[in-house]
């Protein structure tokens, strides 16, 4: 089936690049009139505050991508790839988001909890293929280089009906085209990181190419600085992107290839060592290879994507006796449509098929009728073998339509899994009102759904009869100009789940937990300068769930300030300068009241206090990161050097915490320690 599966992406990939040249002829005299016509403005100010945003106005215009207006706007923020590249932690655009509004990440964690979601809850996408995930779990670097990337864009809640299974929110990466003109070599050294090399260059007045290399170099340097009585981790990652872009007069296309891996090996000095060294193992492997091709139809009135995608992803890991492994082969055909019916009404639609075959093979602890405290090295072992298959089917529709200074767009999706009993529709409706030139409300209310993981629908290790996770946001927001450059967005959000699993202790998972996230979010944006850019992202929130009927308790996702103060400065044509300072209020977790003495085991075992569940925290983060830029030109060649550091702690970043023996003191433990780093860059 995998086979297959390749051979049908990749025959696609093939009909695309050698489309008949008949879909090329040049564009009509009318085509060529509905693009100067689109820059028509009205001499009226009012009048012009009242039309549709400029990209209505553009749908005619052959080789336009599907896209909606303003009103899809209400949770999203956008940033073109050079100014994220200029602010995101290690200069990395994918990792930007984590200083965004409404986004947790805790330290030297890749992703990102969204408005209290789980991590793993969030959907990535590069352009309109979705991928496993936009990090490399080891660096957090992203699987693609940020030279690649037009612009990224993020949705963290009420996000439109074109993006289902998902109750978090959206990040996705668009790729660069046509807006490639000259060759750019680029050879970078980023110590004590990885080593890349990319290329991009236009191959003709319709086509363009990017091709990248990246490996990590820290498996050769951790070794020098191991010690014999402690532990360390010998971590590696690697990737590499290729993209081939074409655009005719009707029809464009961009096939790529992207290709991550990453992993860890670890070794633990303890007295339950499992080999002669007196050492346990621990390893784990990541990664993914996916092909797929975006094709773009435009016509008069009428915009059609076809964006057919097959892709391999895998994970293990293995501790002792312990381990884990899945494989998911996902071949994937979303299909959207777009017409222009009227001046101001516009409607979207959408099919999408998802085949997903799985092999799960694991040994793990059996910890059914085992508390949270219970050690799992003395948990029965359960051997699971699962092979199973699924398809998803989907379909959404949308309308925009303006009346007057409202915007507004109903949409509603409908979906089925094979796996799950009951089919769903999510309504979703999304609006913004501008008041004038420098002011707009905005507002989004809509239902989303998730389906469970492939394990824990399982008949063996799971729960057959899971049904879909619900989730429902509600957003109020208002953008306004305030000064010169400067832009405000604030937004308050109510966010509620149903549905949500539980590792229920007898019958493995249920649908027995509720949750409630509530916040409000304020992006105050610098922009529009050509030397100062940045902004001040805060978030106040406060998550709470019910597990299985019990009492009302904070979510580990939890984290009640965020503040980010985000800049940079272009000293000269030379030289600038940038920082990042963040504080964020401690993690949630659940202390030990009771312990009792086992005397056949000599150990000392912790009991739970339902009562105490994340009932403390960690104390709060408070992170400092400073880091400049120096161009060197040379006759053929330039060199850039980035130097600085990174998570500079004014106070001890706990992200976890450590009792000793007999559950008598406890200890925080802290962060990696600052991180200085150099970049060089050869840019040919």
């Amino acid at each position: 089936m995998v086979k297959m599966l390749f051979c049908c992406c990749a025959s696609l990939v093939w009909l695309a690049l050698y489309w008949p040249e008949g879909l090329y002829a040049q564009a009509s005299d009318r085509d060529q009139g509905a693009e100067e016509d689109a820059g028509v403005r009205s001499d009226e100010e009012v009048e012009a505050e009242t039309k549709p945003a400029p990209n209505i106005e553009r749908m005619n215009v052959s080789g336009t991508r599907i896209q909606k207006t303003d009103t899809e706007d209400v949770s999203k923020i956008e940033i073109s790839g050079e100014e994220a590249a200029l602010v995101a932690p290690s200069g990395d655009v994918a990792q930007v988001p984590k200083v965004f509004p409404g986004t947790l990440a805790r330290p030297q964690d890749s992703e990102v909890s969204i408005r209290g979601s789980d991590k793993n809850d969030a959907l990535y996408l590069i352009d309109d293929l979705q991928v496993p995930n936009l990090f490399e779990p080891i660096s957090g670097t992203s699987v693609i280089p940020s030279k690649a990337i037009s612009s990224l864009s993020f949705f963290p809640g009420n996000f439109d009906a074109e993006y289902g299974n998902s109750t978090a929110g959206v990040i996705k990466l668009v790729t660069r085209d046509e807006d490639i003109t000259q060759p750019y070599s680029e050879f970078r050294f980023n110590a004590p990181i990885y080593v890349s090399a990319y290329h991009e260059q236009e191959l003709s007045l319709r086509s363009t190419m990017i091709a990248s290399v990246r490996k990590s170099i820290l498996e050769s340097f951790v070794p020098l600085f191991v010690q014999e009585d402690g532990q360390f981790l010998v971590p590696f990652f690697q990737d590499a992107y290729l993209q081939y872009y074409y655009s005719g007069d009707t029809v464009s296309y961009k096939p790529r290839y992207i290709h991550s891996r990453s992993g860890a090996d670890v070794k633990i000095y303890t007295d339950r060592a499992t080999s002669t060294d007196g050492t346990s193992q621990f390893n784990f492997r990541n990664g993914y290879d996916l092909l797929g091709v975006d094709i773009l139809i435009s016509k008069p009135d009428l915009n059609l994507e076809i964006d057919p995608y097959v892709s391999r992803s895998g994970f293990e890991f293995t501790v002792s006796d312990v381990f884990f492994k899945i494989d998911v082969d996902t071949f994937t055909i979303p299909l959207r449509t777009q017409f222009n019916i009227a001046e101001r009404v516009n409607i979207f639609t959408g099919l999408q098929t998802v085949y997903r075959e799985f092999e799960l093979n694991a040994l793990v602890p059996d910890r059914v009728g085992m508390d949270t405290f219970a050690d799992p090295e003395n948990a029965p072992r359960i051997a699971l073998n699962v092979d199973s298959s699924l398809r998803e089917d989907a379909g959404w529709l949308s309308v925009e339509f303006g009346l007057g200074s409202l915007l507004v767009t109903p949409s509603v999706r409908a979906f089925q899994q094979s796996n799950i009993k009951s089919t769903g529709i999510d309504p979703r409706l999304a609006g913004r009102y501008r008041i004038n030139g420098r002011h707009s409300a905005k507002f989004g209310v809509g239902q989303y759904s998730q389906s469970p993981q492939p394990q824990e629908l399982d008949p063996d290790f799971g729960n057959p009869d899971l049904d879909w996770i619900r989730s429902y946001h509600y957003t109020l927001g208002w953008e306004a100009a305030v000064l010169q450059n400067w832009t405000s967005d604030l937004q308050v959000f109510y966010k509620t789940w149903e549905n949500d699993i539980f590792d229920d202790p007898v019958l493995r998972f249920t649908n027995e937990t509720t949750r409630k996230a509530r916040g409000l979010e304020w992006f105050f944006r610098y922009g529009q300068s050509s030397d100062l850019f940045g902004w001040i992202a805060y978030t106040y929130s406060q998550t709470k769930e019910i597990r299985d009927g019990g009492k009302e308790v904070f979510s580990e996702n939890d984290s009640t300030h965020v503040l980010h103060l985000v800049g940079n400065y272009k000293l000269s044509d030379s030289w600038q300068i940038g920082s990042r300072f963040k504080h964020q209020t401690g993690y949630v977790y659940t202390p030990i009241d009771e312990v009792w003495y086992e005397a056949n085991t000599d150990t000392y075992k912790p009991d739970q206090n339902p009562d105490l569940i994340n009932s403390e925290r960690v104390p709060d983060t408070t992170t400092f990161s400073l880091f400049a830029e120096k161009q060197a030109r040379f006759n053929t060649w330039t060199l850039v050097t980035r130097f600085g550091f990174e998570e500079y702690q004014f106070r001890k970043s706990s992200p976890n915490f450590e009792y000793n023996f007999d559950y008598s003191k406890k200890a925080f433990t802290t962060g990696l320690p600052v991180i200085p780093f150099v970049e060089l860059r050869a840019i040919l």
